[in-house]
């Protein structure tokens, strides 16, 4: 996208945010009045959603506004080049709208900055103004999501791995080069890039094992030459025989030491634990890797959460390292 569509998007998305929301504000008058014990949980709430773009609370100011009778806060929220100004005001409308709620906006210029006034009961109760700091550098956390196959994966699963848009290879995990090709012909490119990861659960000495390199690594390289062979680093040979044959098939590393194992099958606990430790890793510059258990209720969490990673600055890149 060049940067003059850049800026007609950016342009029609801030359009279109402001009438939704002048149309939320003439149909939503009839919202009862927000109570001012629910203005601490209001603003709370503004803190815990900005915060979601890893914007720390030294970027933001508070500052009372006295109006007559009434006294407001006011947010002044730096924020680095990269973030979007509109995509925040959608999260903050949808945070909101249930409480009757609505958010406006306006540019500044000649800053570009976003002016949003949260309305309820026709009174503005709070205001934030997001502003480009140029002094602030936007962080990212590399990290890296990979989504396992182990047994025959349907269709629509590995299109739901297409969909969320980010670096998400499909790995194929087996020792048997006729069932990978089998899964490979079924998903029929569906997904870029494809890893055959040379493992399974209960048996990890193959790989090690010359003679078996020697007969199968041909065979998993002819099925096609979008496959890229990998194994972890917890099951390679220092056997230079072995050490050659890798190079010679581009065999690709893992490096399982940040390797997190994902399953939403395991439970809310279990899964919100992992993910706390993903981003925590990813904010450590640890550079850490998802391993997805694909199935069903696993991509209904990461559609959402995946897009909820990206917004806090974790970029999905690929984890693995040459031979």
């Amino acid at each position: 996208m060049t940067v003059y569509q850049k800026k007609v998007t950016t342009a029609i998305l801030l359009v279109v945010a402001s009438v939704i929301s002048v149309l939320l504000l003439a149909y939503g008058s009839g919202h009862e009045r927000i109570e001012k014990s629910d203005l601490v949980r209001l603003d709370s709430l503004i803190y815990q959603e900005i915060g979601q773009y890893s914007i720390k609370k030294r970027q933001i100011k508070a500052k009372n506004i006295q109006i007559g009778e009434f006294s407001r806060i006011h947010y002044d929220v730096r924020i680095p080049r990269g973030i979007s100004k509109t995509q925040i005001q959608t999260d903050l409308h949808y945070a909101f709208y249930e409480q009757g709620i609505s958010l406006p906006a306006k540019i500044i210029f000649p800053e570009k900055d976003l002016l949003i006034h949260f309305y309820a009961a026709e009174t503005i109760i709070r205001s934030i103004e997001l502003k480009t700091d140029t002094s602030l550098k936007l962080v990212t956390f590399p990290a890296s999501m990979l989504f396992v196959a182990d047994h025959s994966i349907s269709v629509d699963l590995v299109e739901q791995v297409r969909d969320l848009g980010e670096f998400s290879p499909l790995v194929y995990r087996s020792l048997d080069p006729s069932t990978v090709q089998s899964w490979y012909k079924k998903h029929n490119g569906i997904v870029k890039p494809v890893y055959v990861w040379m493992n399974e659960a209960a048996d990890n000495e193959s790989i090690k094992n010359p003679i078996w390199l020697k007969d199968h690594l041909p065979q998993f390289a002819s099925i096609s030459s979008q496959i890229t062979l990998v194994v972890d680093d917890h099951s390679i040979s220092k056997e230079k025989q072995v050490q050659n044959m890798f190079t010679n098939f581009d065999v690709s590393i893992l490096k399982f030491d940040n390797v997190i194992l994902f399953d939403a099958e395991k439970g809310v606990f279990e899964y919100e634990r992992k993910l706390a430790e993903f981003k925590r890793k990813a904010e450590q510059l640890a550079q850490p890797i998802l391993l997805v258990e694909l199935n069903q209720k696993t991509m209904n969490i990461l559609q959402k959460r995946s897009l909820e990673l990206k917004k806090y600055g974790v970029r999905f890149v690929s984890p693995l390292i040459s031979n």
